[in-house]
């Protein structure tokens, strides 16, 4: 099965500063409450598209990542993945059941029983679910790399975010991580959690140009 490249499959940034268009920001709404929640029962292929620059925009220069109250990240790189099987049939998408809820971490796993195990070593991710209410889609934004705005350190490729958050969450594996840390609670707005996104304070904060291109290291095989 080929796979059909999308222009705004991956987002990141550069220094330039960048606004985008109006009628573009206004497929998703501004509150946090929806900002991940789509109204897509008659969207075609390039309102998807649009939509995806927009959410980027909002998570990469409206956002940022909190860990144990006290390390602060920007969101540098942020890879799309949305299946519906008419509208959008993107088949590398994992489909896991936590992939239907929006606004929730879902760390990788091994397969898409509820109960499969976390993948380990290199295949670690983490995504920022995303989709649509009462659908049968599912939608996951994997965070590919992220900068330490305190120190400027970068870490780039998902199983190096991932062990970096375990690291400064102070945990050895993801399932510590998901049940004593999380408590199981993996809202991603969530401000008392141990690992959260909350809104950019600092008026001054530079805007960023959201860089689209096709997503990388995929292979041509129907992903299980």
């Amino acid at each position: 099965m080929t796979h059909r490249k999308r222009k705004s499959d991956v987002s990141e940034y550069t220094r330039d500063e960048v606004e985008l268009p109006n009628e573009k920001r206004s497929k998703v709404g501004s509150n946090t409450n929806d900002l991940l929640l789509l109204n897509d029962t008659h969207y075609i292929e390039t309102d998807y598209q649009t939509v995806f620059q927009t959410i980027a925009d909002k998570l990469i220069n409206s956002y940022e990542l909190v860990l144990n109250a006290k390390h602060i990240f920007r969101l540098s790189e942020i890879e799309f993945y949305f299946y519906h099987q008419t509208r959008h049939p993107d088949t590398f998408a994992h489909r896991h059941p936590e992939q239907q809820r929006h606004s929730n971490w879902y760390f990788h796993r091994q397969g898409t029983s509820s109960t499969a195990s976390y993948k380990a070593g290199t295949y670690k991710g983490v995504d920022i679910t995303f989709g649509s209410p009462n659908d049968s889609s599912y939608g996951g934004i994997l965070i590919r790399s992220i900068e330490n705005k305190q120190t400027g350190q970068i870490y780039e490729g998902s199983c190096l975010v991932v062990d970096a958050i375990l690291n400064l969450c102070d945990c050895k594996a993801i399932k510590e991580l998901v049940e004593a840390k999380l408590n199981k609670n993996l809202r991603v707005f969530n401000e008392k959690s141990t690992m959260y996104l909350r809104p950019i304070q600092t008026a001054t904060a530079a805007t960023q140009q959201i860089i689209a291109s096709p997503r990388v290291g995929l292979t041509l095989k129907v992903p299980s």
